[in-house]
């Protein structure tokens, strides 16, 4: 009876502490949490908090959505002139609803949580002059307990099958009241961009593809390669990962390269392919998410990618990757599956390394939809890459 008592004593201890822990939404991507919000992150001051939410404004800034207009009518005077007119209202109201989207991604990567406020408490901040705005979020911006629930951390949300990464932009319902008080948001009435099919970026030598499987057989033993294996995990995903040599500015034929996985469909199913791409040496890092197609939005990885380095002759497994499902996006790096798959080219086999991945390289972001980052599980942080 004694037990029993203690174990009830302990659990109504334990109860409070389980009803203060918040219970997280799961990831959206594409859409700023709801209702009256801030950031938040222990230790740090209003100074701080100005100046990371204004950077992420900026980085906000240089993403943009997909052009309505690419899918025109084919009438030079109605692309130009009347199609701009008529949804040019609806291109701002996207716009905003991305950015604020973009700059709470941003600061979420950044290690701040964001924080939702009681309806009432919001509103009547929400209607204060910014410098009054800025004064009453100063005590609550570095708290050791936020004011306010948490409503979103990081948690490397892009590996989790049910986080939404792509479509159009969800409606704005309240901007965040950390970027109100900086009264900054971008141009909503930016250029909006055209997004080529995959098949066009092949064709004008942005991208590479992998090689011919009847290649395969002819890569010679000082040849610089890439090899995946993609993995399916049922039905058709047209997502794929891009990735590049570099920071993402280079512009030389080769410097890209795209990866999906095989085909899987009621007529036709294809478990896993192996791709492999001939490439420059350099340090590669997954550059964004994008669909083949060209109506779908993108994900810029460009607040933290994964990346592995390739010297000249090597021949580097980078994983086993599936696009969709839980754990997607990450590499399983057992070398075995590849390398029966390379039965035809038994010195490739041979000389297959594994890629050493780093966490958190950087880039210039821009002319994505959205922006986030992704982390491979127990890979070190990225210092430097060896000079060539």
């Amino acid at each position: 009876m004694r037990s029993v008592l203690l174990l009830a004593a302990g659990l109504a201890a334990l109860i409070p502490s389980l009803l203060a822990t918040p219970v997280l939404a799961q990831a959206n991507l594409t859409q700023a949490s709801k209702g009256y919000t801030y950031f938040h992150r222990q230790g740090a001051d209003i100074d701080a908090h100005d100046a990371a939410v204004k950077n992420c404004i900026v980085q906000a800034s240089r993403a943009a959505q997909t052009d309505p207009h690419s899918m025109g009518s084919g009438d030079v005077l109605v692309d130009a002139v009347l199609t701009p007119m008529l949804v040019g209202g609806i291109a701002r109201g996207v716009n905003t609803n991305a950015d604020a989207a973009n700059v709470e991604n941003c600061m979420v990567v950044r290690g701040w949580e964001v924080v939702g406020l009681d309806g009432k408490e919001g509103a009547a901040l929400a209607k204060l002059p910014t410098g009054q705005q800025r004064a009453a979020l100063a005590p609550w911006v570095g708290a050791d307990q936020p004011h306010g629930t948490v409503l979103r951390r990081y948690g490397n949300d892009l590996t989790h099958a049910a986080t939404r990464f792509e479509g159009r932009p969800g409606g704005l319902d309240k901007l965040s009241l950390s970027i109100s008080a900086v009264d900054q948001m971008p141009d909503p009435g930016r250029p909006r961009v055209p997004r080529p099919a995959l098949y066009k970026l092949v064709q004008a030598g942005k991208v590479s593809e992998a090689m011919l499987a009847a290649e395969i057989a002819n890569v010679g033993p000082g040849e610089t390669v890439i090899v995946f294996r993609m993995t399916s995990v049922g039905g058709i995903e047209f997502t794929g990962i891009h990735l590049t040599v570099g920071d993402g500015t280079v512009t030389e034929v080769g410097s890209r390269i795209a990866i999906h996985q095989p085909i899987s469909t009621i007529w036709e199913k294809k478990t896993e392919e192996l791709l492999v791409f001939r490439v420059p040496a350099g340090r590669w890092r997954m550059e964004k998410l994008r669909s083949a197609i060209d109506i779908q939005s993108s994900l810029n990885l460009c607040l933290g990618s994964p990346a592995f380095d390739v010297a000249e002759g090597q021949a580097v497994f980078a994983g086993s990757i599936a696009i969709k499902g839980d754990g997607r996006f990450t590499p399983v790096m057992d070398l075995e599956p590849a390398r029966r798959m390379l039965g035809a080219n038994p010195g490739l086999a041979e000389r297959l390394k594994p890629a050493a991945w780093v966490n958190g390289t950087t880039a210039p972001c821009g002319n994505d939809s959205y922006l986030y980052a992704l982390e491979i599980p127990g890979a070190p942080a990225a210092t430097a890459p060896p000079a060539p």
